[in-house]
This record gives C-alpha cells, sequence and structure tokens, in this order.
C-alpha cells in the first residue's frame, strides 16, 4: 500500500478554535477538480513528514518545519472498482500546522485559498471529507477506513477517534 502524506494550514482564535483552514485546488492530475489539503506520495526513502514539508513548497511554495506539524489523522481509502493494488489503495496520514513561512503561492498543481470554517466547500471536495475533517478541526485524532464506488463516491466509511 503506498504512503501519501496530506496537510492543512490553519489559523486559530483567541480561544484556540481553528477559524480558518487553507485549501487548495486541484487543478491537474488525481483529485483535479476538488478542494483538498496539500500532499501528495511519500517518496522512497523519504519520512512521512518530510514529505509533507516537500509537498506544501512544491504545491503552495510556504516553507513548513517538521517540528511544527501535528499529526491528526491517518486515512485509508478504498476505491472499489480498482484493480491496480498500487491505486487501489491509498494510506494517508494527516497534519495540520499553525507556522509556516513565506507567501502562499499558486502553482501549476494548486490555486490555494483560506476558508473560514463556516464556509468549506465540502460540496467541491473529496466525498469522504465532510466526515472526517470536522472532527480534525475540532482537535482530534482519527483513524479512518474509506470505501470509494467508481465515482469517487462513498459507499463505506468507519471511523475512530485515537
Amino acid at each position: 500500500m503506498k504512503k501519501y502524506t496530506l496537510l492543512f494550514l490553519i489559523q486559530r482564535d483567541s480561544d484556540n478554535k481553528v477559524v480558518k483552514i487553507l485549501l487548495a485546488m486541484k487543478k491537474r492530475g488525481f483529485g483535479m477538480g476538488n478542494w483538498n489539503g496539500v500532499g501528495g506520495k511519500v517518496d522512497s526513502g523519504e519520512s512521512v513528514e518530510r514529505a509533507c514539508v516537500r509537498e506544501a513548497k512544491e504545491e503552495i511554495g510556504v516553507t513548513v518545519n517538521i517540528e511544527d506539524l501535528t499529526f491528526v489523522a491517518n486515512n485509508i481509502f478504498e476505491f472499489k472498482e480498482v484493480e491496480d493494488i498500487n491505486k487501489k489503495f491509498l494510506d494517508v496520514d494527516v497534519f495540520i500546522t499553525e507556522k509556516w513561512q513565506g507567501d502562499i503561492q499558486e502553482t501549476e498543481e494548486m490555486r490555494p485559498e483560506l476558508f473560514a470554517v463556516d464556509d468549506i466547500p465540502y460540496d467541491t471536495m473529496w466525498d469522504d471529507d465532510k466526515y472526517w475533517l470536522p472532527e480534525i478541526i475540532n482537535d482530534k485524532k482519527i483513524k479512518t477506513h474509506c470505501l470509494f464506488d467508481k465515482d469517487s463516491k462513498v459507499i463505506d466509511f468507519k471511523m475512530e477517534v485515537i
């Protein structure tokens, strides 16, 4: 099972509540047309955290330090209709951070935008995000398994708080 990483940049208010989250519109490749966090494949010999840092730089032009990453979820995504075992299951570690350096930039792959938590565009995100993203916004750490049909719609979803 191929390992992936996903990162959400967040902003908190004075009560330590998440009020804004950075999402990026995927402009090409797998997931094109969906808002998501930034991230991607973990390269051979690379740690999940190092991949997270690399992807943030490549996809939105910011520098994130490993020590500022907070692990919040492990999501297993399963695609029912896919035969290739390397594409059938995705094992995704999810992180958040409140700290980054540099200006957030659009790249050839991603168009980033900061959303108020109340305005997250779940209707233009992966179908499963509406189930688990609110949990990490509310500071829970979770583990999920999501089964998608051929149209990337959720047909089974399991979640546990860890």
